[in-house]
């Protein structure tokens, strides 16, 4: 099963990071403390995606000193996301997103440069491109959550291959036993047929990270 092209998966991703810094630059004072995911204020989710970014590069150190597994359980993510959001610094929105900003491009460079390692995340192993591909989704979702709060709504351009690559990053890390190359072959053969059946790409992806469009 042929790979999608990086620089389509590194433009997913930048479309995601420019997303939220090009909503949140639209956002009013008031709007900052409005819930736009969950529970979740604007100004949580900005320090929300600083978290998991500073968790990406954590997990990249992991994987370059040779450390591929799960650095936790998928079934832990909620506490330690708010754990680490209630840990963050009171700084405001606007400050959390430009550091979110900086921290993005930052590992946006670094996976380039390491792309077929192993790396762990709470869901499995799989190469780190791969889980980059789950990234550019986790961005481009929460640029949507953010645009709730404004006139328009973020839509990224290629929403099935955002669908494709979450599915696979997803599926390799649950048959992550199996040899690299096999697992994210079966994954990604599996989340593409899925992908295709779907008419309304983005809503799905959407509707699977728990979101009612």
């Amino acid at each position: 099963m042929t790979a999608p092209r990086r620089e389509a998966v590194v433009a997913l991703y930048r479309e995601g990071v420019e997303g939220l810094v090009t909503v949140g630059g639209r956002l009013t004072r008031d709007e900052w403390e409005r819930p736009c995911c969950g529970e979740w204020t604007a100004r949580d989710l900005a320090g929300h995606v600083l978290v998991v970014s500073g968790w990406y590069h954590q997990w990249l150190d992991r994987a370059l000193g040779g450390h591929a597994a799960a650095p936790f359980v998928a079934s832990e993510l909620a506490v330690r996301n708010a754990a680490a959001l209630g840990d963050l610094p009171d700084s405001s929105g606007p400050v959390r997103l430009q550091r979110f900003a900086t921290s993005a491009w930052d590992y946006a460079g670094r996976v380039a440069e390491h792309w077929e390692v192993p790396y762990g995340f709470p869901y499995g192993r799989v190469p780190a491109g791969v889980h980059f591909g789950a990234a550019a989704s986790e961005w481009n979702v929460h640029a949507w959550d953010l645009s709730t709060l404004t006139p328009g709504r973020h839509v990224p351009t290629d929403p099935a291959l955002l669908y494709e690559l979450l599915g696979t990053a997803l599926a390799a890390g649950r048959t992550s036993l199996l040899p690299s190359r096999l697992s994210v072959g079966l994954a990604r053969r599996s989340a593409r047929r899925v992908a295709g059946k779907v008419t309304d790409p983005w809503s799905a992806l959407l509707e699977r990270t728990g979101r009612s469009p």
